[in-house]
């Protein structure tokens, strides 16, 4: 599973009883869609810094090294020329449930929402996003890209996150302009697992609270 996950043009039209449910999620995303938003792992635009004056990084890897589930012996083989395709191609419902675990503190279900959208995904994508993640942590890591900004930006994190180690939010420690909120139940999909907080925590940390 790749580890920038937040899609939210994906969101619009979302018809989960769950996200229903939750009126200060839906009040959130059309607070989240007014704002100007850049990918969680990509530094200000330089051609106008003006239009970005907060960031938000919901359970972004800090570093390479934080990611864990990207290391572990079934990522590895889905990276294998012509083996990674077979394991890909025969994968069941039940087995990508089981492998998307991680993505979830214990207690929460994997949705049938998550197991389609990576049904849909080609092995090809999938190993090629996250060699794209490491690639840009390896050049740099994301608090001394998030230091070398002017803006302010808010770190939410789930701490029981199976798949970006929860140690590697040491890194933020000495940047000056970056504030960390974790939420103690949720794991590496806290949007899913605890909307409502999540979305509390996003608009403090966007200015809209």
């Amino acid at each position: 599973m790749s580890d920038a996950a937040e899609r939210i043009p994906r969101a619009r039209g979302v018809s989960d009883p769950k996200l229903e449910e939750s009126p200060r999620v839906v009040e959130a995303g059309a607070d989240i869609l007014r704002l100007h938003t850049v990918p969680a792992t990509a530094p200000a635009p330089s051609g106008a810094p003006d239009r970005v004056t907060r960031l938000v990084l919901v359970n972004a890897p800090p570093s390479y090294e934080s990611r864990t589930a990207a290391r572990g012996r079934g990522e590895r083989i889905l990276r294998l020329p012509v083996v990674g395709d077979l394991v890909w191609n025969r994968m069941s419902d039940d087995r990508i449930r089981a492998t998307m675990r991680s993505a979830f503190a214990p207690g929460h279900d994997v949705g049938d929402v998550f197991v389609d959208d990576l049904k849909r995904t080609t092995r090809a994508a999938f190993t090629g996003s996250s060699a794209a993640i490491d690639d840009y942590l390896r050049r740099r890591p994301l608090p001394q890209r998030v230091a070398a900004l002017t803006q302010q930006a808010f770190v939410v994190f789930g701490e029981q996150d199976g798949r970006v180690d929860p140690a590697s939010l040491d890194g933020y420690g000495p940047v000056a302009n970056a504030t960390v909120a974790t939420i103690p139940e949720a794991g590496h999909t806290p949007v899913w697992e605890v909307p409502e907080r999540t979305a509390e925590l996003i608009l403090t940390g966007a200015g809209a609270r």
